[in-house]
């Protein structure tokens, strides 16, 4: 849940946006929620434009409330056909990086090969 100094600076982000989805008349199917998803995933915060010819059957405020379900993330603001959603982005990476040095330290452990190239020393110079 955000507080309401995070939603106060995420809808003066917001702003500056422009909507990049547009949902019509076919309305919310699994592949528009799909890309919804990768769009919050890779940019944070989204903006989308519900069309009249999709609310011709559908309440604003219901689709609004819909569509962040169904994407995992956080309604923003609501204003008139658009819509703003929030989703927190983990940082790949720190987990990328993280997993490589998990991947080294077990490496080191376990590998003979790098346990006989540890423990051979320097050749001695002969002058």
């Amino acid at each position: 849940m955000l507080s309401d100094m995070q939603i106060k600076k995420l809808k003066n982000r917001a702003r500056l946006l422009e909507p990049l989805v547009r949902i019509g008349k076919n309305g919310l199917t699994a592949n528009l929620v799909l890309h919804i998803k990768k769009l919050i995933d890779k940019r944070e915060l989204v903006k989308v434009k519900l069309l009249e010819s999709f609310l011709d059957a559908v309440d604003k405020r219901a689709a609004a409330k819909d569509l962040a379900l169904k994407t995992g993330s956080e309604l923003v603001d609501q204003v008139g056909f658009v819509v703003v959603l929030y989703k927190h982005k983990i940082e790949k990476a720190e987990m990328s990086h993280n997993r490589h040095d998990n991947h080294n330290k077990i490496y080191k452990q376990t590998s003979p090969v790098f346990k006989r190239f540890e423990t051979r020393s320097a050749p001695k110079k002969k002058w």
